[in-house]
């Protein structure tokens, strides 16, 4: 009974720790959201296979991207899910960096996903010790 309580400790910890990690990652990434919008005008992309965790590989395109903000012209690397040369694209932007403007709202779904994880580990945690 005991190394079962054990086994759900080790679970719940593993829970809580995923948590903190995305919710931090989540949050970095809300600072976005106070970002000014611009129109970018997608230059160039190149395409990346980059591998992953389980082993396959998933494909990114990383375009240049120029937009005009407060009468100054930008340029950034922006990663997008699909190659946008010779198209505009909505961004968001804060002075040379940029990023696509579809982007922001992963930062909503890791910092949800991220504290309920964190949520979730502290009420198992709670419980099996209990028990």
């Amino acid at each position: 009974m005991a190394l079962l309580a054990d086994r759900w400790r080790i679970v719940a910890a593993a829970l809580m720790l995923f948590g903190v990690v995305a919710l931090g990652f989540g949050a970095y990434n809300l600072r976005t959201w106070t970002w000014d919008t611009a129109t970018g005008l997608v230059e160039s992309c190149a395409t990346r296979s980059v591998p992953t965790a389980n082993g396959k590989y998933r494909t990114e395109h990383w375009c240049a991207v120029t937009w005009t903000a407060d009468g100054a012209t930008h340029r950034a690397d922006v990663n997008f899910s699909e190659s946008n040369a010779g198209t505009e694209q909505k961004l968001a932007v804060n002075g040379d960096t940029a990023v696509s403007y579809t982007t922001r709202y992963m930062s909503l779904v890791f910092t949800g996903i991220g504290a309920a994880m964190l949520v979730g580990g502290v009420i198992l945690w709670r419980r099996r010790s209990r028990a």
